[in-house]
């Protein structure tokens, strides 16, 4: 008996809507490419025994499915299946077919073989001939929605429904990856760039659109959202993360109605895989210090613990371009994240865990942390606690294979606390709970499955923003809202090799919405076309509350006057979007590549914009019915990726995109978004693996800018500009080396703050940034490691 791994674990993450925009298309997506013909003849059942990975205990309860057939069975208590042989005449053929004798035959490429079970990664084998097949599933804790492919590297799946994109450890380590914000260096599909040049903060930008479209989740729970958007990126450090999944368009209705452009996840190293201990230091040229570490393990007969720390500071004082303000604020903060993992009796498996982060960061002008009169210099400080605790629950059926319940809650308590200078000051809390049951029904030997639940969700903002706090003519803004979300949802799977499909539907009420109930429709279809080709179409909704003041906090800093509504109106965003993906698998000269394209639109009924186009001395930001759809984002890539010769892998990629808002009574592009960029990274590995090598280079194209804003030189867009980011490390045992540079060329955007000399005159800015700010950066960094 022989067989081949097909993929690695894989768990499917949802989306779905818009039926009528694809009917046209499924006619084509539903015809075969060619019948099917096969050589390999399959008498025998096939038998086995699935086992957990790591300690080698049996797992009941198990699903085994042919992937083709949809015949499956369960393992079990002792891990143990028989599975009839597989018969296709159940799946591709009618018994009176005049072609039925041929359906006992398998594929060219041999029928594939899923295992499959909550908490642990899917592995699916392709079958050569039947027999007994041993099976040891490594563990995830995904008891819920989880988004896990195979590879360490950057790797887009075939067999997902979703578009799904995964960075793995091995990725991650091609750059610093201090955090999640500097984890995207050697992608093309997520951009981060800094929102204002005093502050230090990042976002990410996806299909065009800011962060805020996104939804970052933590191991599928709430993750960067309220008041953690300016700076949440920074909570996530680099080492603790064992992959990040980026998933285009809305993202499953099991994870909330947000994530209008796309969804990032984020898994950590779990309690029962985690290294005994691993410490990491970093520094830099600027300053820069980080020491991060993590570790546990086995703590008693199925338990597993793990605690994980990081510090960061910054105690240079950077001004490289001479304006007189920091580059980049100076400043320290500590995370800490405690958490278990266990196996109950029986079927059931569950995690809880605990988090802080304490945040303080001082910019502005050059000496003015240390100055005590905020009048003298123009001073930023931030002042940050945020409080996270967790709790997972799952069981799986011992009598229905597939069959599973799970649980999930979350509280976070957040203080947030800013100075701008004499300007403005912002106080702000945010407690939120997070609560949602989920439930699998598979039905239809596994082929089918019904997954439906409810959540809520309940955020409770305040917010003090107070303007020409050392005035004697103090205005005083004051927010308060209770945001009570309940709400409902259920996703139909339909999952064979060569296609598949995930509509779902969650229905929510927002007590502060004058419409009450809102619907939020998702749809992903995929179709394999053959072995190497996937092809992908989706749709869907979603909408979200904006936090004014703290999603455009960069304006903060600037002389603008800050125009929104006052009196408490909640703003809300609506927007659809839909798009397609391919993804194809090739070989060339022997060697192996990858070739993706994909094209997404969005389209706001409801859409918040900060108006920087109508008044040069304000924005104004404010809700705008678009009932037309004119706002809206289209962003189109395409992506290859090539091993040229042996150990070297060359990744080519560019995108345009093409966002346009109604600023100033016109549709015109937003500011500071550039119509296009591209990359090139060529990532060099020894035959030993002891030494590693990357070089990326990335391109920005001009921007528009503000009306009535130009550049130094007089320009009313900005300069296109390149990026060159390069690193070399050596494994040496339990020990890892690793130097790089970041911006090789030290390009810096001219003039970035305008007004500096000046701080608190009308022309201040140092929210229009469209480069970097810095420049040039050199780093080093060692990281030891005990594995379990």
């Amino acid at each position: 008996m022989s067989y081949t791994s097909r993929s690695g674990p894989q768990t499917r993450t949802p989306t779905a809507a818009w039926l009528c925009a694809l009917a046209l298309l499924l006619p084509a997506w539903l015809l075969p490419l060619h019948a099917q013909s096969g050589q390999t003849d399959y008498s025998e059942p096939m038998t086995g025994r699935v086992t957990d990975a790591a300690s080698g205990e049996a797992l009941a309860g198990a699903t085994v499915l042919w992937v083709e057939t949809g015949q499956g069975t369960a393992t079990d208590a002792e891990g143990r299946f028989t599975l009839p042989a597989p018969q296709s005449d159940t799946h591709d053929h009618h018994p009176s077919d005049p072609d039925h004798q041929h359906a006992q035959q398998a594929p060219e490429a041999g029928y594939s073989l899923r295992f499959s079970m909550v908490g642990y990664q899917t592995q699916t084998y392709t079958i050569h001939e039947t027999g007994f097949i041993p099976v040891a599933l490594e563990a995830n804790d995904q008891v819920l929605d989880a988004a896990v492919v195979e590879g360490d590297r950057q790797s887009a799946s075939l067999l997902e429904t979703v578009n799904l994109v995964r960075i793995g450890t091995e990725e991650l380590q091609r750059a610093a990856c201090c955090n999640l914000s500097e984890s995207f260096e050697t992608t093309a599909d997520v951009d981060v760039a800094f929102t204002d040049a005093v502050s230090g903060a990042k976002q990410v930008r996806m299909l065009g659109l800011d962060g805020r479209y996104v939804q970052i989740l933590n191991e599928t729970r709430p993750g960067v959202r309220g008041l953690a958007l300016p700076f949440g990126l920074t909570y996530i450090p680099g080492t603790w993360m064992s992959g990040i999944s980026i998933s285009k368009g809305p993202g499953s209705v099991v994870n909330g109605y947000e994530g209008i452009s796309g969804s990032i996840n984020v898994d950590y190293h779990m309690p029962r895989d985690i290294d005994k201990f691993s410490i990491n230091a970093y520094g830099n040229i600027a300053g820069r210090a980080e020491v991060n570490a993590h570790g546990g393990g086995k703590v008693g007969g199925k338990a597993y613990t793990a605690s994980y720390l990081h510090g960061h500071f910054t105690g240079r004082e950077n001004d490289r371009n001479n304006d007189g303000f920091l580059d980049v604020p100076t400043g320290t903060m500590g995370i800490a994240m405690h958490r278990w993992q266990f196996v109950g009796p029986g079927l059931w498996r569950g995690q809880i865990g605990v988090e802080g982060v304490l945040q303080a960061l001082d910019g502005g002008q050059v000496g003015a942390p240390a100055e005590e009169d905020p009048l003298l210099l123009y001073d930023f400080a931030l002042r940050a606690n945020r409080y996270r605790a967790f709790a997972k629950l799952g069981r799986i059926s011992p009598d229905h294979p597939g069959r599973s319940t799970g649980f999930m809650a979350q509280a976070t308590y957040h203080e947030h606390e800013t100075r701008h200078g004499d300007r403005y000051a912002f106080a702000a809390r945010q407690r939120s709970g997070y609560a949602n049951l989920i439930q699998d029904l598979p039905f239809g030997e596994g082929v089918h499955k019904l997954r439906f639940g409810a959540s809520i969700a309940v955020d409770e903002f305040r917010s003090d923003l107070t303007r020409d706090p050392e005035s004697d003519a103090v205005r005083r803004t004051v927010m308060q809202r209770t945001e009570i979300v309940p709400g409902a949802f259920a996703e139909y799977r339909f999952e064979q090799r060569e296609w598949s499909i995930v509509a779902g539907l969650r229905v929510d009420h927002h007590n502060l919405t004058d419409a009450g109930f809102l619907a939020t429709p998702r749809l992903h279809l995929r179709k394999c076309w053959n072995e190497q080709t996937t092809w992908r179409i989706s749709a869907g909704s979603g909408f979200r509350t904006v936090n004014p003041v703290v999603e455009f906090s960069p304006w903060l800093n600037s002389a603008r006057n800050i125009r929104y509504p006052a009196d408490g109106t909640l703003l809300v965003e609506r927007g659809y979007n839909a798009g397609t993906g391919l993804v194809h698998q090739f070989k060339a000269f022997g060697r192996s590549g990858q070739l993706r394209g994909d094209y997404y639109a969005t389209v706001f009924t409801d859409r918040v914009v900060a108006d920087l186009d109508r008044d040069p001395e304000a924005v104004y930001i404010d809700q705008a019915a678009d009932t037309d759809g004119r706002a809206r984002s289209l962003a189109a890539q395409i992506e290859a990726e090539y091993e040229v010769i042996d150990g070297f892998v060359l990744r080519l990629a560019g995108k345009l995109e093409d966002v346009r808002v109604q600023t100033d009574g016109r549709l015109q592009r937003q500011a500071f978004v550039p119509p296009w960029r591209t990359l090139a990274s060529l990532a060099w590995t020894s035959d030993s693996e002891f030494w590693k090598a990357d070089l990326t280079v990335q391109g920005v194209g001009a921007a528009r800018l503000p009306e009535g804003q130009t550049t130094p030189s007089g320009e009313t867009t900005t300069e296109a500009y390149p990026l060159v980011l390069a690193q070399v490390s050596r494994q040496i045992g339990n020990w890892r080396i690793y130097a790089g540079t970041e911006n090789a060329f030290n390009y810096r955007q001219p003039g970035a703050i305008r007004g500096a000399s000046d701080p608190y005159g009308p022309d201040f800015d140092a929210a229009s940034i469209w480069g970097p700010i810095l420049g040039r950066n050199v780093y080093a960094g060692v990281t030891f490691t005990i594995g379990q």
